[in-house]
C-alpha cells in the first residue's frame, strides 16, 4: 500500500480568467466545452487552445481523478485518496474512502456523499419534499425521540443517474447505530422526489440530491454512527449498492 502523498505539477501557464490550467501537447480536441476522462471516470470540461498547446483546468483533472486540489502560491499539489490499492503493483486503480465524520466529504469517482447536520427533535416536518412524494410530519411516541440526518448525495459522474430513496424494501444496509452496536431502519426519508414506488430522485452530471434521514429511536438512543447504502434507481433490489459509513 502506497503511502499518502502530494503530486507537485509543473505548470505551463499562470491563472486564466481565475481559472488555473495546465498546458498539454496539442491533439485534436476542439476548443471549448469537452470530455476529459481519467480511468473510467468523465467530466466535462473546458479546453483552451492557446499558441498550438492544449490547457485543461487542473480542477477537472482532479475531480476525474477523485484527488484533491491544492494550490498555494505557484505551489499546486493534487493529493491521493487516503488508500491506493497496488493490485500487483498497478496503481491506477484507487480505493477510494468510504467511511468518515460528520461534515467531511468522501467518496469514490462515481458518488460524493456527506452529512451536512444532524438533530434531534420530536416532530419532522418535511422540507425537501417537491409535492411528488406526499407526505405529513414525522411524530414521535412515548419515550421516543427523532434523529434527523441530513445529508448531500452528489453525482460524480458525466451522465444523469437516478438514485433511489427507499426506506424499507430497497433501502439494503441502511440503518443509524448506537454506541451498544444495536441498530434501526429509518422511519422516513425526505427528498424530492421524481418519481415514487419507490422513491426516486435524478441528479445531473455534477450535481446533487440534498435529503434527510429520519429515525424514530428510544430517548436513551446515543446515535453514534449512520451506515447508507446508495442505490441506483436502476440497480434497486439488485444488492449492489454502495454503503458509505459516517460516525456522528
Amino acid at each position: 500500500m502506497r503511502k499518502r502523498q502530494s503530486v507537485s505539477l509543473p505548470v505551463a501557464a499562470g491563472v486564466a480568467a481565475g481559472t488555473l490550467f495546465l498546458g498539454f501537447a496539442a491533439g485534436a480536441v476542439a476548443q471549448g466545452r469537452s470530455r476529459l476522462t481519467v480511468l473510467q471516470n468523465t467530466v466535462s470540461t473546458d479546453a483552451r487552445k492557446i499558441g498550438g498547446r492544449l490547457y485543461v483546468p487542473v480542477a477537472d483533472i482532479a475531480k476525474a481523478m477523485g484527488w484533491k486540489l491544492t494550490v498555494a502560491g505557484s505551489a499546486i499539489s493534487l493529493q491521493p485518496p487516503t488508500k491506493i490499492a497496488t493490485n500487483g503493483g498497478n496503481t491506477s486503480s484507487p480505493e477510494y474512502r468510504l467511511s468518515g465524520a460528520a461534515g467531511e466529504e468522501f467518496g469514490n469517482a462515481s458518488y460524493r456523499f456527506k452529512v451536512t447536520n444532524v438533530a434531534e427533535v420530536a416532530e419532522y416536518n418535511r422540507k425537501y419534499t417537491n409535492g411528488i412524494a406526499v407526505g405529513g410530519a414525522v411524530n414521535t411516541g412515548v419515550n421516543e425521540k427523532l434523529v434527523v440526518i441530513d445529508c448531500v448525495l452528489t453525482n460524480a459522474t458525466a451522465e444523469r443517474e437516478e438514485f433511489c430513496f427507499s426506506r424499507d424494501r430497497y433501502a439494503e444496509n441502511t440503518v443509524l447505530l448506537d454506541k451498544n452496536g444495536e441498530s434501526l431502519p429509518p422511519a422516513a426519508i425526505d427528498v424530492a422526489a421524481d418519481e415514487l414506488n419507490p422513491p426516486g430522485a435524478y441528479a445531473l452530471a455534477g450535481a446533487n440530491v440534498r435529503f434527510a434521514l429520519v429515525f424514530r429511536v428510544p430517548q436513551a438512543w446515543e446515535a453514534k454512527a449512520l451506515v447508507y447504502t446508495i442505490v441506483k434507481y436502476r440497480e434497486r433490489g439488485l444488492k449492489k449498492g454502495t454503503d458509505v459509513r459516517v460516525n456522528l
